[in-house]
């Protein structure tokens, strides 16, 4: 077998949570998937604003987050498509002030 069992373990707990998502809107399937995607410290600090046109949105609570995020954005990417079944295409991510006014979003 490959990898460890912690692994496995994720990689069955990523599948089973696919086909649930499966019956989802878009939009819901990218939300409920992205603390799977990003994992539990991440998405206590970075949440969903919004998803439209394959564009996610996702405010980060500081700045710190936020260069983290912009480091990650391919993988995110493709771990979204992968357990959400549904293509991201870009991740914009804003700041609590930039996700009140929308003009500023990055």
């Amino acid at each position: 077998m490959y990898g460890s069992a912690p692994e496995r373990m994720r990689d069955v707990l990523r599948n089973q949570l696919a086909r649930a998502l499966d019956r989802l809107p878009e939009a819901e399937r990218v939300m409920a998937a992205w603390p799977v995607a990003c994992g539990p410290r991440m998405a206590e600090r970075v949440r969903c604003v919004d998803f439209a046109d394959g564009v996610l949105t996702v405010e980060a609570a500081d700045a710190a987050w936020r260069r983290e995020l912009e480091g990650m954005r391919k993988r995110l990417m493709a771990e979204m498509d992968g357990i959400a079944g549904v293509g991201v295409t870009d991740i914009i991510i804003v700041l609590p002030a930039e996700a009140r006014n929308p003009k500023t979003k990055r």
